[in-house]
């Protein structure tokens, strides 16, 4: 796997011009011409580091777990860089996250997808509780892209299915059959997503 890595002040000074909050995805788009080489491989397969934990570690940007959006420290409060500080150690401190994590990290990709699969259809998600929302397989299609893994559709629920690099899997509500169409055909599918989806249909975590 080839490993590259963005300029930090670059990564801070982007985000510090987005007030409203910007995605990783748009971050490592707009940043992909000034990508540095650490690690060569012979795939195609890139990981990022893409330096938003060193930076949230030393209090310049924050992560708001509802919109998964990335914020500069200038534009927020105090009270409010506290109030996302404590939801992300919330969500870190989860013993059923870290469960989940810690057995994540011992398994091999194939072993990772098959607990994933297994733990959605027991119906451990986010949003409206399972009884409004009846447990509904999903085929994913493998795709080329730095942050998401795969990608599956139904078209008679109008549901769309995302599976993260990071493994987590969000679920997108009413999304017509061509939304997921020009998704797929998207060059860049993350910019897509943050473009045409995110913040328009409603979702649920499912991981």
């Amino acid at each position: 796997m080839k490993t590259v890595r963005l300029p930090k002040d670059d990564v801070y000074n982007l985000i510090k011009s987005h007030k409203e909050g910007i995605s990783v995805f748009e971050i490592e788009e707009q940043l992909k011409d000034k990508e540095e080489v650490i690690e060569e491989s012979n795939n195609e397969i890139a990981e990022y580091d893409n330096r938003l934990d060193e930076l949230q570690s030393e209090g310049k940007i924050f992560v708001d777990g509802d919109t998964h959006l990335w914020l500069a420290d200038i534009h927020l409060s105090p009270e409010r860089q506290d109030e996302l500080r404590k939801k992300d150690e919330d969500l870190m401190n989860n013993p059923h996250a870290q469960a989940i994590a810690q057995q994540l990290d011992n398994m091999t990709p194939g072993e990772r997808k098959e607990l994933l699969d297994e733990l959605e259809a027991k119906g451990f998600c986010e949003g409206e509780s399972n009884e409004n929302n009846p447990v509904l397989e999903m085929n994913r299609i493998s795709v080329e892209s730095s942050n998401i893994e795969s990608i599956g559709y139904d078209s008679n629920s109008k549901i769309l299915e995302i599976e993260f690099n990071n493994y987590s899997i969000y679920r997108y509500y009413e999304v017509a059959e061509d939304v997921y169409d020009e998704l797929m055909a998207a060059k860049s599918k993350g910019s897509y997503l943050y473009q045409k989806i995110k913040g328009v249909y409603r979702y649920e975590r499912c991981d």
